[in-house]
């Protein structure tokens, strides 16, 4: 297999000119000089695109040079060959996952590092599996329905990819220290269709292994049907239970759809800024914080900033994971003072000595972006 391999290699970058993938890929890398956070992550899709790109060429290559009917006669057990296939297409997207992996863990320095290579590796995955999926199609398709796909992605990136949950294989990267395992199973799902899928209309097969592909195909499909299908009703069930309740730093707290670690760390970032403008003798009074996870995305402005307050009471209400991360997910220092500070010069003065001051460490990804030590 190794020697199969490096032949396939050696017509790869001689005859279809994969090296200028890579250094269109090593161009992208190097934009991490220039672009910032922001614009780097809204950049990720073209990382998948470039796999999935790579990925049609090397499914394609038979066809190409002509090799399609000794390649078929030499064939071995079809599952062998697909996962042979896959292993090759995912050793040549190493690069691309080094890469990202490397940007990433720049970008999200705290976040832990694992973390990071599960969710690239399933983004790389799922670029794989995508291009089995389209390679079902002409050639000449194959490649503008791939473009297609990722540039909505790469044109939707940021909250309107919470519109699609179950379709966007790039959103666990806006918020990856808290990912969306309903968004992860989703996409699981959809690669092991595309895979079974090709491995269904692609190899010449017995009758017993294309029914046994067929029944796998429909569990495949089933599976991923059933995720947003039990994600309400389990969204349903939350809603319906009563609030939980807890004292911290003198405030009573209510929570329902959140863990009580992330009331908690909300109630927490709003004691130590009611204490901030205490001491800057700005007469805010807030008694009770009440933390509600909403299932709906809001509209306008209510699609960025989830705090309401009301009277002395302040309602939270986030409807997405990211905004359980206060450094690059959510800037909670900014909304809190927009809501409770009227002059805009102070407001970004208390930003500042909060996130100086620092207390219990919620911010030192952002301390660590502006070159603030320790």
């Amino acid at each position: 297999m190794t020697g199969s391999w490096r032949l396939r290699w050696r017509v790869l970058w001689r005859e279809d000119h994969i090296w200028a993938y890579y250094a269109g890929l090593l161009a992208l890398f190097l934009g991490k000089f220039w672009f910032s956070i922001g614009d780097l992550l809204a950049l990720i899709p073209l990382y998948g695109l470039f796999v999935t790109q790579l990925t049609l060429i090397i499914l394609d290559q038979h066809r190409r040079h002509g090799m399609q009917k000794i390649v078929r006669l030499a064939e071995v057990e079809p599952f062998r060959n697909m996962v042979r296939e896959s292993f090759f297409c995912f050793s040549c997207a190493l690069p691309a996952i080094v890469l990202l992996t490397y940007v990433l863990h720049d970008a999200f320095p705290t976040t832990p590092f694992y973390l990071l290579v599960l969710l690239v590796t399933e983004f790389i995955g799922f670029a794989i599996s995508f291009a089995f999926g389209c390679a079902l199609l002409p050639f000449k398709y194959a490649v503008p329905v791939s473009l297609l796909f990722y540039f909505i992605l790469l044109a939707n990136h940021g909250y309107k990819l919470e519109l699609i949950p179950y379709l966007a294989p790039t959103l666990n990267f806006m918020y990856p220290d808290y990912p969306d395992l309903w968004n992860a199973a989703a996409i699981l799902a959809l690669s092991l269709i595309f895979f079974t899928l090709y491995l269904w209309k692609k190899f010449d097969c017995e009758r017993s292994f294309l029914r046994r592909m067929r029944a796998l195909i429909i569990c495949a499909f089933a599976l991923y049907v059933s995720i947003p299908v039990i994600h309400t009703i389990h969204e349903h069930d939350v809603m319906t239970k009563p609030y939980h309740s807890m004292q911290v730093d003198g405030l009573d707290v209510r929570y329902r759809g959140v863990s009580q670690n992330q009331a908690e760390r909300y109630a927490q970032v709003t004691a130590d800024m009611h204490t901030e403008l205490k001491e800057r003798g700005i007469a805010i009074r807030i008694t009770a914080v009440t933390v509600t996870r909403k299932n709906d995305i809001p509209q306008d402005e209510g699609i960025e900033h989830i705090l309401r307050l009301d009277g002395h009471y302040l309602n939270i209400e986030p409807y997405s994971n990211k905004f359980y991360e206060f450094n690059y997910g959510y800037n909670i220092l900014r909304d809190l003072t927009e809501l409770l500070v009227q002059d805009s010069d102070k407001r970004e003065e208390i930003v500042q000595s909060m996130i100086l001051k620092d207390k219990r460490g919620f911010f030192r990804a952002t301390r660590m972006r502006l070159g603030i030590e320790d």
